[in-house]
C-alpha cells in the first residue's frame, strides 16, 4: 500500500468513513522549512486523541504509513525536524445530515461534533504496523508545547499583572492572588503580556464569560530557578479555589480559548453540561412496559429522573477500576482509604484520617446536593443523595492532617482543594468502551441507565443500581481511530450514592457529623 499524498494546490479534504459513518477528513504536515503535504485516509492508519480532565490540552499518537519512504521521495519532499519544529493539523468533522459540503461548513457542526487540532510533534519514532513501515507521532497541542518550553519569567509576568516592584514584593512575603497569576501567566505566553478577554472562553448560550479567577488564596513565587510555564501554572492551580471549590483549566477545542470553571459552578449547572445518555442492554435485550401518570405505556428505563434528550448510546463493555491503582496521585486523602468494598462496590474510608475541618459537609454541598431535587415522585423525595463512599464505624484513629510549613492560609487552601479532589476523583473510575462520537469530551455528565428488570411484578432498586446508576462526570475520553474503525474509551467518576428512605441506618446528618 502505497501512502496517498497531496500538495498544497490540490483537494486538502477528503471523505473518510468508520464504520457506518461517514467524516470529513483533513490532515496536514508543516515543519520550520515550510513544506506542506497533505495526507488522505489511508495514510493514517491509527490515530488516538486523548482528552483528560487533569491536563488542560489534548495530546495525541499518530501513525501513519510511509512505505517506501513516500514522503521523502515524494515530488514535495517532506523531512520531519524534530525538536518541535513540526506541526500537524487535524480537523474530523462529521457528516450527520449526509450532505458533505453542507456539513462541512456548518458552523455549529463544527463547534459541538468536530475534532479540531493543531499539534506539535514531540517525538517521531519508525516503527512497523500492519506489515508496513510506518511514523510513529507522540503529539501535544500547540498551546501546550508552548507553555512547557516557555520558561518562567517573573518580570514578564509582572508586566502584564502590574509593576515589577509590586511583584516581586512576592519575595518578601506578600503573595499575588492566584487568580492573578493565572491570568498573568496567560498574557504573558499567548497575548505578548496583552491584557484582553479574547483568550477566556465564552458560554454559547449565555454569551458570558467562563474564567472563575477570582480568589482571596495569594501565593508567592520565587523568580529564581528554570523552570516552565506549564509547571508553575500547576503549582498555582493546586492552590487556586473559587467559592471554596477547586477549580479546572481547560482549552476549549472549538473556541481555542481557556475555560477555568470551578467544581462548585460546573455541579450547580450540571443539567448544562449533560451530552447524552449510555444505557446498559438488558440480560433479555427486552423492554418491558410500566403504566406512567397518563396512563401511557412506555419502556422502563432506570432512572426515569433523568429525561432521555440527549442521543442513548449502548455500551459495549463496562468496568470498574479501583482508583489507588488507576491513578497514582499523591493526595493527602489517600491515606484515608481503607479497602474496596465488594459488597457495595465502592471505596470505604476513614473519615478520621481525612478530617481536621468539616470538609465531608463542604463536599456534600458542592457535589452532592446538586443533584438532590432529581430524585422525587409525585413531589415526595424517594431517595437521599450521600457522598459515594462508605465509612468505617469501627475505626476510631483520629490523626490531624495538616503538616504544613507555609502560611496557614496556603497551607489550608491547597488541603482543602486535596481533599475534596481526592474523594471526587479517587473514588471507583468507571470505564465504557462505546462506539466512536466526536462530541464526547471530558469535563461533561454523562447518564447512565439501564432497562429496569421486574422481580414480583414490580422494580426495586438493587444498592449496585443505587450506587452506579445516574449522573457520571466524564474525567477521560480517549478518541480511537483504527484503520476503518472508530470508538471511545470514557473513564467516569461518580460523586454520589442513594439511599432509599424507607431503609434504616444511618442518616445523611450522622453521616456528615463524622469525624468532627
Amino acid at each position: 500500500m502505497i501512502t496517498e499524498l497531496t500538495n498544497s494546490n490540490e483537494q486538502k479534504h477528503f471523505y473518510a468513513k468508520y464504520g457506518n459513518e461517514e467524516y470529513n477528513l483533513s490532515i496536514f504536515l508543516l515543519n520550520s522549512e515550510d513544506n506542506l503535504v497533505f495526507l488522505k485516509k489511508n495514510a493514517m492508519l491509527y490515530l488516538e486523541i486523548d482528552d483528560n480532565i487533569f491536563n488542560p490540552f489534548h495530546s495525541a499518537t499518530m501513525i501513519i504509513s510511509n512505505d517506501q519512504f513516500v514522503l521523502e521521495k515524494s515530488p514535495t519532499p517532506y523531512v520531519f525536524l524534530g525538536n518541535g519544529r513540526d506541526i500537524v493539523g487535524l480537523d474530523i468533522l462529521p457528516i450527520y445530515r449526509g450532505n458533505f459540503d453542507k456539513d462541512s461548513n456548518d458552523e455549529q457542526n463544527k463547534q459541538f461534533l468536530g475534532l479540531s487540532f493543531c499539534f506539535v510533534v514531540i517525538e517521531c519514532q519508525e516503527i512497523m504496523y500492519n506489515n508496513t513501515l510506518c511514523k510513529k507521532l507522540q503529539l501535544v497541542e500547540k498551546q501546550q508545547y508552548q507553555m512547557s518550553e516557555s520558561l518562567w519569567d517573573v518580570f514578564s509576568c509582572s508586566k502584564a499583572g502590574g509593576s515589577v516592584g509590586n511583584y516581586m514584593e512576592t519575595n518578601t512575603g506578600n503573595g499575588k492572588s492566584t487568580g492573578d497569576i493565572i491570568k498573568s501567566i496567560l498574557y504573558s505566553v499567548y497575548n505578548d503580556g496583552k491584557q484582553t478577554d479574547e483568550l477566556f472562553y465564552v458560554d454559547p448560550r449565555t454569551k458570558a464569560k467562563v474564567f472563575d479567577s477570582e480568589s482571596t488564596t495569594k501565593v508567592s513565587i520565587s523568580p529564581y530557578g528554570v523552570v516552565s510555564y506549564m509547571e508553575v501554572m500547576n503549582y498555582v492551580m493546586s492552590y487556586h479555589a473559587y467559592k471554596k471549590s477547586p477549580c479546572v483549566l481547560q482549552f476549549d477545542r472549538y473556541q481555542k480559548k481557556f475555560l477555568l470553571i470551578s467544581l462548585e459552578t460546573f455541579f450547580s449547572r450540571n443539567d448544562d453540561f449533560v451530552i447524552e445518555t449510555l444505557k446498559f442492554p438488558s440480560p433479555s435485550q427486552i423492554e418491558f412496559s410500566i403504566e406512567t401518570e397518563n396512563k401511557q405505556e412506555k419502556p422502563a428505563v432506570i432512572w426515569e429522573v433523568f429525561p432521555i434528550t440527549f442521543e442513548e448510546s449502548r455500551i459495549n463493555e463496562f468496568y470498574t477500576d479501583s482508583p489507588a491503582s488507576k491513578y497514582n496521585v499523591d493526595l493527602a486523602g489517600n491515606s484515608g482509604i481503607l479497602s474496596n468494598s465488594r459488597s457495595t462496590k465502592s471505596m470505604v474510608f476513614n473519615l478520621k484520617t481525612l478530617t481536621s475541618e468539616s470538609f465531608t459537609k463542604i463536599y456534600y454541598e458542592l457535589f452532592v446536593k446538586p443533584f438532590k431535587d432529581k430524585f422525587k415522585s409525585n413531589g415526595n423525595e424517594m431517595f437521599e443523595v450521600f457522598p459515594n463512599f462508605y465509612t468505617n464505624p469501627n475505626k476510631k484513629d483520629n490523626y490531624n492532617t495538616y503538616k504544613g510549613v507555609l502560611p496557614p492560609e496556603m497551607e489550608e487552601s491547597r488541603y482543602l482543594n486535596q481533599k475534596l479532589k481526592s474523594l471526587l476523583y479517587m473514588n471507583n473510575i468507571y470505564q465504557f468502551k462505546l462506539s466512536g462520537k466526536t462530541h464526547r469530551k471530558s469535563l461533561s455528565f454523562i447518564d447512565v441507565v439501564k432497562t429496569a428488570e421486574l422481580r414480583n411484578g414490580k422494580y426495586v432498586a438493587t444498592k449496585w443500581d443505587m450506587n452506579n446508576l445516574g449522573r457520571h462526570l466524564i474525567t477521560s475520553v480517549k478518541h480511537i481511530f483504527d484503520m476503518n474503525t472508530y470508538r471511545n474509551e470514557i473513564e467516569t467518576v461518580k460523586s454520589y450514592r442513594l439511599v432509599d428512605k424507607s431503609d434504616k441506618g444511618t442518616s445523611l446528618d450522622d453521616f456528615l457529623n463524622q469525624g468532627i
